[in-house]
């Protein structure tokens, strides 16, 4: 049996070198892609099978190992020697697919590896424990996962050239099933192996799914056997017979051109339902064509499109006053040409970003000209943190954001807004601070902070921070911050509260006092001027549904929605999905639901929120998880 092992290990060397290639592509690409150093071990680990991105090459190669794995030993014509050894088939059999098993453990193993590279990288004081059980039990769900499609590889590898052809007919019949709905359809999914879910610093186990793959394996490491137990002298007479049969190869065109019939056939089912006939009262969308166009203005390069270019031109006619008010709060001098694009796809509805010396904004958004204005002077005041501070505030963003976005809506609201849009504002943060949510030293972790509460709070309580600071040392005093920020000998492995006591203590401040004012301020806002507002809000929770293809959630209200009031909520997959990945549900009278497909994980994360005339954001409750289970 050893001899057979070395043998099989030998001969799959190749295939060992493609592993650990194809294992380590995936975290390279994430590590270059993403700040994997201010990520948890659970995000590195979805980072490198990420669900929209299943590995395919991966699969590929495993299986055509199988394919090769046994049909390889009758194809060179070395079959009968080794049934001259004092061995069985069986053992043959084990050897292989013992040989196979480690060889595909590979994969998953480099991959894992490198994880843990990044993890212990990655990790600070605040992480003093090594998830060594964690990354075994990712380790070992994909390894799994790879002699599952080993197996199906040997199944199939008798095939020979039509063996890729039937895997094409196997996963066109999963996902005609998937289109249909079928229930159990998904437990067949081995990418869906890699949909981690976490509980604490545990992977949650998919024992259904493991139970069905199982069998499946099982089943085609049977059949591949029994098949193989066949090869040999009887087998080649009735191949040569099949051979001498009259019409052949007409026979085998037939069917040939039959099958890829029933490809194109099995495809066009499934896209049939996706086809509508047009409903001419229908409203529909054109998308024109348009040019870029250039302006130079007060300090800005305007790109816009020409067919928007009044409004375009219209903002940059008030490019100068608005770049130099935000230049003279700073005290700095301008950093160059910026570039706004007018025209940038926005992530989110917040209006616009910037990054580094980019502003990003879009026209047909159809903000009027003082929100334009506003919007620009917010993205303008980024470009002028992130060159003060030398990207200091950038690189270290996990604890700085509620900062770069607090002193952005400051500058926002206290230049270019009216007084009625700074009361939306801070009715937020006073909200905040009566449900508890407005805590400095959880503020100063923004991954943690977006973890159980809404991340969108870094604008109204940073403003409040912001606005504290600037009455306590005055107008010079963010800029200040910003420069010790950048200096040179700021140490560089200062993260959360302790970077901005450092900050502050070069500034020559007392950060504690800043606090007492901080939070003064929350008070005074929620017990006085926006206390009404604060105490008219009721508290939700929510009730969630499970039906056959649907997940449905019911608010709670414990107490009367004031008028003008709507429900809000939305969905995430994992507990660390950027705003981007975010789900959002539908809603049907006093439900909000969302497929099941939508959410294929046994968990999700669902956050309720009230939306108010009175303020620009809804005022959310903390993220609740539901299990699916």
């Amino acid at each position: 049996m050893k001899p057979l092992l070395a043998k099989e290990l030998s001969a799959l060397r190749p295939f060992g070198v493609l592993f650990i290639v194809l294992g380590s592509l995936n975290v390279l690409s994430a590590m270059f892609s993403d700040f994997l150093d201010m990520k948890s071990l659970a995000h590195l680990v979805n980072a490198s099978v990420r669900d929209s991105d299943p590995d395919v090459p991966g699969f590929l190669a495993v299986f055509a190992l199988g394919v090769g794995l046994l049909v390889r030993e009758r194809d060179e014509g070395t079959l009968e020697f080794l049934d001259a050894l004092p061995c069985g088939r069986r053992d043959i059999f084990l050897a292989k697919l013992t040989a196979g098993a480690l060889v595909a453990g590979l994969l998953p193993l480099t991959g894992n590896i490198w994880v843990l590279a990044l993890h212990a990288w990655s990790r600070d004081s605040l992480e003093p424990t090594f998830h060594w059980g964690m990354a075994g039990q990712t380790f070992l769900i994909e390894w799994f996962g790879a002699v599952v499609t080993l197996t199906l590889g040997l199944a199939l590898g008798f095939l020979r050239r039509f063996a890729f052809f039937v895997l094409g007919l196997l996963c066109v019949g999963f996902f005609v099933l998937e289109h249909r709905q079928v229930p159990w359809i998904d437990l067949l999914n081995i990418f869906a192996l890699t949909r981690y879910d976490f509980y604490g610093a545990d992977v949650v186990t998919p024992w259904s799914r493991l139970g069905v793959l199982l069998a499946l394996g099982g089943g085609c490491a049977a059949l591949a056997f029994g098949l193989f137990r066949l090869q040999g002298d009887r087998t080649t007479v009735i191949a040569t017979r099949l051979a001498r049969v009259p019409f052949r190869g007409v026979l085998v065109t037939v069917g040939t051109i039959a099958m890829v019939g029933l490809w194109i056939g099995l495809f066009a089912w499934v896209m049939k339902d996706q086809v509508q006939e047009e409903d001419p009262k229908a409203v529909r969308v054109e998308y024109p064509t348009w040019e870029v166009s250039r302006a130079h203005a007060g300090g800005y390069t305007f790109l816009y499109p020409a067919d928007s270019a009044e409004r375009a031109l219209a903002l940059a006619r008030r490019a100068e006053g608005i770049h130099g008010q935000v230049r003279s709060f700073f005290g700095a001098e301008a950093p160059g040409e910026i570039v706004a694009d007018l025209a940038s796809p926005l992530r989110h509805g917040l209006g616009g970003t910037a990054n580094w010396k980019r502003v990003n904004m879009n026209l047909a958004m159809g903000a009027d000209a003082e929100e334009l204005e506003a919007i620009l002077g917010h993205e303008t005041t980024h470009v002028y943190i992130d060159v003060l501070s030398n990207s200091r505030m950038a690189e270290k963003f996990n604890a700085t954001r509620w900062f770069h976005e607090g002193l952005a809506s400051y500058v926002e609201h206290r230049f270019f807004r009216p007084p009625e849009a700074l009361d939306k504002l801070r009715r937020l943060a006073a909200a905040a601070h009566k449900r508890k949510a407005a805590e400095w030293d959880d503020l100063v972790d923004n991954a943690g902070w977006s973890l159980r509460r809404d991340a969108n709070l870094a604008y109204p309580l940073g403003e409040v921070f912001v606005a504290v600071l600037v009455e306590q040392h005055g107008d010079t005093a963010p800029a200040q911050l910003l420069r010790a920020a950048g200096r040179k000998d700021l140490p560089e492995k200062l993260v959360g509260a302790t970077l901005w006591r450092d900050l502050f203590q070069h500034c020559g401040w007392d950060l504690a006092k800043t606090l007492d004012g901080y939070y003064a301020r929350l008070r005074a806002l929620a017990e006085g001027e926006h206390r009404e507002f604060v105490e008219s809000l009721p508290r939700l929770s929510g009730r969630v549904r499970m039906e056959r293809d649907r997940i449905s959630i019911e608010p709670v209200v414990r107490g009367a929605l004031p008028e003008g009031c709507r429900i809000v909520c939305q969905l995430r997959r994992q507990p660390d999905d950027a705003e981007t990945d975010f789900v959002q549900p539908h809603r049907e009278d006093e439900l909000f639901w969302a497929e099941r497909s939508a959410l294929p994980g046994g968990t999700f994360w669902y956050q309720l929120g009230i939306k108010s005339p009175l303020t620009d954001l809804p005022v959310c409750e903390e993220w609740q998880k539901a299990n699916l289970r």
